[in-house]
């Protein structure tokens, strides 16, 4: 009874620990790992009670194995319960980005020319979007953005949430991100001269205080975009430039 308790107990810190893993790294087979973990672990401590119950002088209160099964619990849920605050500060960058989209839906409905050039590039930025949500690169076999969004997405939710690589190399890494930023300043200059000297319907796209330290470095508008961010903190930011060109080419129309 003794053995079985701790080999019990063993493998439930195992797939513990592992599922909390693989939940991390969004790795499928995360939800298997917990779920029988915790069933080891309650029959685990079941055969561990019962066999100190019928032989307190060969079992001691406290075994390495249970050591490390409470080692394994404590630092498990406390990590576990770091992941779902971090899962509910991405999911709020994701409903930002749902309710930018959503206005920016509303607003292009009252635009008549879309073939101007900023509404070309708010095109570009939509593809932007949909590719960094596909991981970094736009899948050639998915045409529409309901395809993308089944395949790409979990309850609605990009896969890809929380990592930090995704947008950086993506901008970055193929001049990608150059090429935005020009297109950015050109459209910018072009909204600045069609309405006037007062004009502060977009923001400026040039270099900056790091964001990131104290009176630190400047660095360029899209390392500040991108950097150090999970990719779904990337999104709201770009659908928020959307949304100042559309108000830009409803002012150009008063």
């Amino acid at each position: 009874m003794k053995k079985v308790a701790n080999t019990l107990l063993i493998i439930t810190s195992v797939l513990i620990f592992t599922g909390i893993l693989f939940k991390k790294m969004h790795w499928p087979g995360a939800s298997i790992a917990l779920v029988f973990g915790s069933l080891f672990s309650l029959f685990g401590m079941l055969f561990y009670f019962i066999a100190r119950y019928k032989n307190k002088h060969n079992v001691k209160v406290a075994t390495y194995s249970v050591y490390f099964y409470f080692f394994v619990m404590v630092v498990g849920t406390g990590y576990y319960s770091a992941i779902g605050t971090s899962r509910d500060v991405l999911i709020c960058f994701w409903q930002v980005n749902l309710k930018m989209e959503k206005a920016n839906e509303g607003l292009i409905g009252l635009i008549p020319n879309h073939n101007s050039e900023g509404m070309k590039l708010y095109d570009t930025i939509e593809k932007h979007k949909l590719a960094l949500i596909c991981g970094g690169e736009m899948s050639t076999d998915l045409i529409s953005k309901e395809e993308i969004m089944n395949r790409y997405c979990a309850n609605g939710i990009p896969l890809n949430k929380d990592n930090q690589d995704i947008a950086a190399m993506y901008f970055l890494h193929d001049g990608t991100g150059d090429e935005l930023v020009e297109s950015l300043k050109k459209v910018r200059k072009d909204y600045a001269l069609a309405l006037g000297h007062d004009f502060n319907l977009m923001e400026y796209f040039e270099e900056s205080v790091s964001p990131y330290e104290f009176d630190g470095p400047n660095v360029t508008w899209i390392s500040a975009l991108c950097e150090h961010l999970p990719m779904i903190a990337v999104l709201p930011k770009l659908s928020s430039i959307q949304n100042q060109i559309l108000q830009c080419e409803l002012a150009m129309q008063k």
